[in-house]
């Protein structure tokens, strides 16, 4: 099992950006609960990822946005889609990338 850090740089996230930061994060806290937060995004998720990057959830949610924006325009396509396990014929809503980013590993965990 690749790590979350690992995928994220495969599927084109630029570490220097804070949005990488902010979906790492995202992503390892939905990973530690026993399963995805799918109402509790802006409620739950984005507030603690927050707390511990000392800002707003709206900055938050904002950014993971912008990183998936990026990633639609210049990340590997292909590997977002075997991730999504299906074609993805429009850009995903971060909520769903992150869905995909978490169904995907915890796939491979159980593995």
């Amino acid at each position: 099992m690749k790590t979350t850090q690992q995928l994220l740089y495969q599927i084109g996230c630029q570490a220097t950006k804070i949005g990488f930061k902010h979906l790492h994060l995202a992503l390892d806290l939905s990973l530690s609960m026993d399963t995805f937060p799918y109402r509790g995004l802006t409620t739950c998720l984005y507030p603690e990822v927050a707390k511990q990057c000392k800002t707003t959830s709206s900055a938050i949610s904002r950014s993971i946005a912008r990183t998936t924006e990026d990633l639609w325009q210049h990340g590997n396509r292909a590997l977002l889609e075997e991730i999504a396990g299906r074609k993805l014929p429009q850009k995903p809503q971060p909520s769903e990338l992150l869905y995909y980013l978490d169904a995907y590993c915890r796939e491979r965990i159980k593995s």
